[in-house]
């Protein structure tokens, strides 16, 4: 269900996925699949003054792409939706429509210079506003004002019988990305009122650092290998620093890389440091392991760190994470992966992987409770480790029965707690909902704070 943060008109989700928004939570809108939010009718949107405003995302060029419209089980009222060189809405009375060409181009560029061509994968707050006092409906975008329509005839917002959609205007013209924060009020608002809402919530603007955190890496060696740490801008004088130990961390890959700022500059704002150790590419082989031992020792007995690290895996680094925390349990305060590889033999499989642990096939198979994830649980458990994943369920190179949903199964048996989000529809891909997860953020903040 899609909740009325102020009132109860609530909405049915039809296969929008949850995904992190510009501040909270958000919905990814897929074209292709039809996906939209229902809203049912209620006299509260029989009005014909009105305010209608979303911070929209686009994920693909733009072909009418419908933001928001009530034309459903019923026509002639309301829609405002995105194309290639404009932001377009339709305004009826219930009968007729009373203007259909409610634009702004790419030229109205306004006080900003940016006019309607938007871009892709970037925030911005579009609204409409219908005033039928003054009979003019005002455009805005990023709270600047495009356009200004005068018109005759009593407009519409809604009425009896209809539905109104998100995510989808009308006909086929459904969204390709992300809305948050739809917002609608039964008065037509001013200038001054779009701007104050364009500035956004301050929690949004406190939480983006002025440069991406992967490029505020700083550097060093141990033992002849790179290493890095991020600190966060203001870390608590006098106290140890949280951290969240980055697996697998492969430099010359890019990993971590700017995928990952938006969770690190939420670590950053909650002043917690980010570090990791290169131990190559050897699935959480023993080596790997006692390189991460020896970053941990640098960073607790010589750089003011926590003596406990939240871990964060991503892909195979769920075999170095799992492996070294169970064999140093009361040193970690959590784990989150991001569809972690949890067994071996699901990838990269016995034959492949035991070449990095110096042991023929066979020899592996009969060593796993010392060297995969799923088998080593129990230390973990007794020391009360908090888990957490976010793992699609169409995944075929990590798949989630064999890896997270495995974890979490055999866990609870034994007592452990692990929270496991199944993003539907989603593989081993870069779909931003896995890198922008909240609930992983807040885990991890709530794990690597705990016991400061």
């Amino acid at each position: 269900e899609a909740r009325d943060a102020v009132g109860a008109h609530h909405g049915r989700i039809r296969g929008a996925v949850p995904c992190a928004g510009r501040a909270g939570r958000a919905l990814l809108f897929d074209r292709g699949r039809g996906d939209h939010v229902v809203i049912p009718f209620h006299p509260d949107f029989e009005i014909p003054s009105f305010s209608v405003a979303a911070w929209v995302r686009l994920t693909k060029a733009p072909t009418f792409s419908g933001i928001l419209g009530t034309r459903f089980n019923g026509n002639f009222t309301f829609d405002m939706k995105v194309n290639v060189d404009k932001v377009h809405g339709d305004v009826g009375d219930g009968r007729r429509w009373i203007e259909t060409a409610v634009n702004f181009y790419k030229d109205d560029g306004g006080r900003t210079g940016q006019g309607g061509d938007l871009d892709v994968d970037r925030w911005y707050l579009v609204a409409f506003v219908v005033d039928d006092t003054r009979k003019e409906f005002r455009l805005y975008l990023d709270g600047d004002r495009k356009k200004t329509i005068p018109y005759t005839g009593t407009p519409k917002l809604m009425q009896a019988g209809q539905e109104m959609h998100i995510g989808h205007s009308s006909g086929d013209e459904y969204m390709d990305g992300v809305i948050d924060e739809v917002r609608i009020w039964n008065r037509p608002l001013g200038d001054d009122d779009m701007a104050a809402l364009a500035r956004g919530p301050e929690r949004d603007q406190a939480a983006a650092p002025a440069v991406r955190p992967t490029a505020a890496m700083q550097f060093f060696e141990i033992e002849g290998r790179r290493a890095f740490v991020i600190l966060p801008p203001t870390p608590a004088a006098g106290r140890p620093i949280p951290w969240v130990g980055y697996m697998p961390c492969l430099l010359d890959q890019k990993l971590p890389g700017d995928g990952e700022d938006w969770m690190f500059s939420r670590f950053m704002a909650a002043g917690i440091a980010v570090a990791g150790i290169d131990a190559g590419d050897t699935h959480g082989n023993p080596r790997s392991r006692e390189l991460f031992t020896r970053l941990h020792v640098e960073l607790t007995t010589r750089r003011g760190f926590a003596p406990k690290v939240c871990l964060l895996a991503r892909s195979r680094g769920g075999l170095f994470a799992y492996n070294w925390a169970s064999e140093h349990p009361h040193l970690v305060a959590g784990i989150a992966g991001i569809y972690p590889v949890c067994d071996l033999r699901s990838y990269p499989g016995l034959e492949r992987a035991c070449r990095d642990f110096g042991l023929s096939a066979a020899a592996l198979a009969a060593e796993l409770d010392r060297h995969n994830p799923v088998d080593r649980l129990e230390p973990l458990a007794k020391a009360g480790v908090p888990l957490f994943a976010i793992h699609g369920d169409v995944d075929t190179l990590v798949p989630l029965e064999a890896n997270s949903a495995a974890v979490k199964r055999r866990y609870e048996e034994i007592g452990g707690s692990m929270q496991l989000v199944v993003p539907a529809g989603q593989g081993h891909n870069f779909w931003e909902g896995f890198f922008r997860c909240q609930e992983l953020v807040d885990f991890v903040i709530a794990a690597a704070t705990r016991d400061r």
